[in-house]
């Protein structure tokens, strides 16, 4: 990585209409790449499923809704001072985790607070990456429209490519634009394939950065804290590899 040609104080989201296709799992192992060079918050808004503080064995103490609980009446932008107390390092990592807690009824940030917080981390950190879901769709949306780069998981299944079309026809609905985003298609069995890359990219309307290919002894245990893109002998090391250069090419200036 060129960090010259970087561009500093980046937002990229992770979004996915469907669970269960390893979003949390790519967010985590970009976090880990990507701190190797520059500093990162990892911010976790899967709120369905909130994962990361799982995948990296911590357990913090605050979380974002404690935070925007403290802060309740103001908008201005948040200090570090604000901020320090609720994120959570990882050990041995250049990395610092904005955990949240699993929603249970209503959606708990309005999308000004979620301004706010965004913009408020890219002044202190080089890489804002974001882990959200489809918990609520307005939310994923701003989120998107708030990055630098927004890439959209998915897999080959009719299931995730209508559910992903939706959210695609959603954006256009809102005029958000979606010209930064890319799509992962993650898990693909290329066996057994269902749709093509080409087929995708026709489908959704939004272009495929890369296709990673399903291991069943990798994605089985991907909910451990060691990492796939460190471990040179894992089957998914060379795609996770390509993956990181070709996003860090995407966010030079």
């Amino acid at each position: 990585m060129n960090l010259d040609k970087y561009m500093s104080h980046a937002v990229v989201s992770l979004i996915s209409a469907k669970g269960g296709v390893g979003t949390s799992t790519l967010t985590k192992e970009l976090a880990i790449a990507f701190s190797k060079n520059v500093s990162v918050c990892l911010v976790d808004m899967a709120l369905s499923c909130p994962a990361q503080e799982t995948f990296f064995r911590i357990l913090p103490t605050r979380t974002m809704e404690d935070l925007f609980q403290h802060n309740a009446r103001d908008l201005s932008p948040l200090s570090w001072q604000d901020l320090d107390p609720y994120l959570t390092p990882v050990p041995d990592r250049n990395i610092h985790l904005l955990s949240s807690k699993q929603m249970k009824r209503t959606y708990p940030l309005p999308i000004n607070r979620i301004i706010q917080l965004i913009s408020s981390l890219k002044t202190y950190f080089d890489l804002v990456l974001i882990d959200t879901d489809m918990a609520s769709t307005d939310t994923p949306a701003k989120l998107m429209e708030l990055s630098d780069l927004a890439l959209l998981i998915t897999d080959d299944t009719e299931c995730s490519i209508k559910n992903n079309q939706r959210f695609r026809r959603f954006l256009t609905q809102k005029q958000i634009s979606y010209d930064h985003m890319h799509v992962i298609a993650n898990q693909i069995r290329k066996e057994q394939r269902m749709y093509s890359d080409q087929e995708i990219e026709e489908l959704l309307q939004i272009p495929v950065l890369v296709t990673l290919p399903y291991y069943d002894q990798v994605w089985k245990y991907n909910n451990s804290y060691l990492s796939l893109y460190e471990d040179s002998e894992n089957l998914l090391h060379p795609s996770l590899s390509s993956l990181v250069n070709r996003l860090s090419k995407l966010l030079e200036k």
